[in-house]
Parts: structure tokens; C-alpha cells; sequence
């Protein structure tokens, strides 16, 4: 499992890179850019699954383990506070910064830093995750996300006016964010053994619950389904995401 885990790594990272090379490719040619749209609906779907099936419900069982005896659903407040965590950053420091309508230069660095909490704590979940099939599930979900994310920030930096040499040094950095989290996750799930191993994946399962619910429906989905003609074959999409996170949540 670690050496797929690895392997997953180079993959993101590979992702990411061909993303961010492809981004003015991408804007360009619409036939493309629908095909990206579609695959990171998909992805939307699949983040979405992973949330309600998978994290959500690990998180419940795991608190349940040292926290029997309360009734306060501690579980919804962390996950809570994933999900207001990446809101503060990318829908109230970004926008603070500048945006479509009055952009300036800091703008781009924001989104980076928002797109690289995104990055981080989805390869953690990633790295932590014990089940085979649950994790190729979240790793095509990450590599389609993780590619047209990498679009977004290297265009985001190319309107922002960023000097070349500087944009391709923080890109490089964004683009190693997933793949670091994915080797954090592998780590801390063979370094952590007994109460403190339950401890941690609850807490962090019900914050990574929030921030995947997050990324599913404020990042990926209310942009998809933004000003878009093709509204069916992204809801087809979504519902296909979310039934193989039904399907593979039976096995998990």
C-alpha cells in the first residue's frame, strides 16, 4: 500500500505539472476545455461521495470510540470548521486582495495559498486512506482536480502581471503540495499506533469531511454550473462521481 501511495504521488505531481504547462492550451481550445470542465465535475462528484460516505461517517465512528458518552455532535463541528476554514481563505482573504473586477498583483499569491490548503489537507486524506479501492477512487478525483487547479493558478498568475521566473517557482511549489501531503498521510498512518491514532483520524477525517464538501460544492461545482450551457451533462457528472463513492463505500 505504501508503494501505491507513492506512486500516487508522482502521479499528482505529474498532474499538476501537465496542467500548468497546458493551462493556455486549455482556455484556448473549447473542445478541450469542456473535456477539462466535465472531468472536474466528476472529480466535484467524487469529493462530494467522500465526504457524506466515507470521511464523515469514519469520523462519527471514531469519536464514538473516546466520546461515548457525550451527546454533542463534535463530529459536525470540526467538520464545520474545515468547511469555514478554506471559506475564510478563499472567499473572504482572497477576495480582500482583489478579484475579476479590481484585480491587483497579491491577488494570485492568495489563491495559491488557498489552493495549496485545498492540496495538502486532500493528499493527507489520501495518504491516510487504508482501503485500496477508496483510495483509487479519491486519487482519480485528485488528479483531475489537482490538473485544472494548476490551469487556474498559472492563468491567475499570467493576468496578474507575475514575473515569469517567480511564477514558475511558486507554481513548482503548488504543484508539490499534494504529493508532500499524500507522504505526510502514508507517514502519519504507520507513526501513530493506539488512542492517539483514533484521536487523530477522527479529528482529521471530520476536517478533511468539510474541506472535500467545500472543495465539491463552493470551488468545483459552483464554477462548473457558472454561465454554462452543458448544465446536464454536469449534473450526469456529479450524480456518476457520487454513485462510485456509493459503490465503492460498500466494499469500505
Amino acid at each position: 500500500m505504501i508503494t501505491l501511495k507513492l506512486f500516487a504521488a508522482v502521479l499528482v505531481l505529474m498532474a499538476g505539472i501537465g496542467g500548468g504547462l497546458l493551462a493556455t492550451r486549455i482556455t484556448k481550445r473549447k473542445g478541450q476545455e469542456k473535456i477539462a470542465g466535465l472531468a472536474n465535475t466528476f472529480a466535484g462528484g467524487v469529493f462530494l461521495g467522500a465526504a457524506f460516505l466515507h470521511m464523515l461517517p469514519d469520523a462519527i465512528e471514531n469519536f464514538n470510540t473516546f466520546m461515548a458518552d457525550s451527546d454533542y455532535p463534535v463530529f459536525a463541528l470540526v467538520a464545520a470548521l474545515g468547511f469555514l476554514i478554506v471559506m475564510l481563505l478563499d472567499k473572504v482573504l482572497a477576495p480582500a486582495y482583489g478579484g475579476a473586477d479590481s484585480p491587483k498583483v497579491i491577488y494570485p499569491y492568495v489563491l495559491m495559498a488557498t489552493l495549496s490548503v485545498h492540496s495538502l489537507i486532500t493528499g493527507m486524506a489520501l495518504g491516510l486512506e487504508t482501503h485500496l479501492v477508496s483510495a483509487g477512487a479519491i486519487l482519480f478525483a485528485v488528479l483531475a482536480h489537482k490538473s485544472t487547479a494548476a490551469m487556474a493558478l498559472s492563468i491567475s498568475f499570467a493576468k496578474g502581471g507575475a514575473p515569469a521566473a517567480r511564477s514558475r517557482n511558486l507554481l513548482g511549489i503548488f504543484y508539490t503540495t499534494t504529493p508532500l501531503g499524500i507522504l505526510v498521510g502514508t507517514w502519519l498512518a504507520t507513526a501513530i499506533q493506539g488512542p492517539g491514532e483514533v484521536h487523530f483520524e477522527a479529528i482529521f477525517d471530520a476536517l478533511a469531511a468539510g474541506t472535500f464538501f467545500y472543495i465539491a460544492v463552493m470551488d468545483i461545482l459552483a464554477e462548473e454550473f457558472k454561465g454554462k450551457h452543458n448544465h446536464l451533462q454536469n449534473f450526469a457528472m456529479v450524480t456518476l462521481g457520487f454513485s462510485v463513492m456509493a459503490v465503492v463505500a460498500i466494499w469500505t
